[in-house]
């Protein structure tokens, strides 16, 4: 299946298909211990490493078929510096988030415009009944951001998995489509 996605453009960002080539200029971003806090997602290995599993992450589709991986960098349009990583995952008709704001630009927007952003390339282009944001409950600017994009409180998942020396429990929020 030939995928839907390009490039997507908000006020200050462009989205970039995520390729293995952004993994050199990405790796020593995603190296900061701060980004990991709240996920079981480890620091990278390496820039081969990052190369190789985003590479992998760019036939968008999971090896049985059932699922979409789509990922897109965010860039400022002005200094064409990156900001981000925004991805989605799409089993049936459900569409998982997930954002990642290099530290230093943390507070100043980014995750709600390039989520909302990809929203609505994603909405154009797939059937999506619901959107899920999930997020560690301790993980409080992803509790604001979830707010902030309009989306609702739908439940706790207790034990959800074991990040980081801690059993983590979730918050899930939705919205529909």
């Amino acid at each position: 299946m030939k995928s839907k996605i390009g490039s997507i453009e908000s006020k200050r960002l462009v989205l970039e298909t995520r390729q293995e080539s952004h993994a050199n200029e990405l790796y020593e971003l995603l190296c900061e211990k701060d980004l990991y806090e709240f996920i079981a997602r480890d620091i990278p290995p390496s820039r081969e490493g990052l190369a190789t599993r985003f590479k992998k992450l760019e036939h968008q589709y999971s090896p049985d078929g059932l699922q979409t991986w789509l990922g897109w960098v965010g860039r400022d349009k002005v200094s064409q510096a990156p900001v981000g990583v925004i991805e989605i995952t799409i089993i049936d008709e459900e569409a998982y988030i997930a954002y990642t704001i290099f530290k230093e630009l943390w507070g100043n927007g980014y995750a709600v415009e390039a989520t909302q952003a990809v929203m609505n390339m994603v909405t154009q282009n797939y059937k999506i009944k619901r959107y899920v944001i999930e997020m560690d409950t301790r993980n409080r600017n992803s509790v604001k951001i979830a707010e902030k994009l309009d989306f609702e409180f739908v439940k706790i998942i207790n034990n959800a998995c074991f990040v980081k020396n801690f059993v983590s429990h979730e918050f899930q929020f939705q919205k529909l489509n």
